[in-house]
């Protein structure tokens, strides 16, 4: 039926996934690491300083979700007409 065959479908596509996550962890964590990037650093102040701040905001908003929510909420009614 189609439902046995979109389960099987869901299996094999999660197989496969779970297989090539596990292959790239094993490659990035475990791997050799190639000649030509031996010698990458970190990055500067300018750029850890924006991923920061964004990193912040995600947190915020993660823990607070109702300070953009109580604003977008009546605008985006308004739009849909609720």
């Amino acid at each position: 039926t189609v439902r046995a065959v979109t389960f099987a479908l869901g299996l094999v596509a999660t197989a496969l996934t779970m297989s090539y996550i596990l292959w790239m962890l094993k490659r990035v964590f475990f791997g050799k690491l190639p000649e030509h990037l031996e010698n990458v650093k970190e990055g500067s102040w300018y750029m850890t300083a924006p991923m920061m701040i964004l990193a912040g905001f995600t947190i915020v908003l993660g823990i607070y979700p109702d300070i953009f929510f109580n604003q977008i909420i009546p605008y985006m009614n308004g739009v849909l007409g609720v």
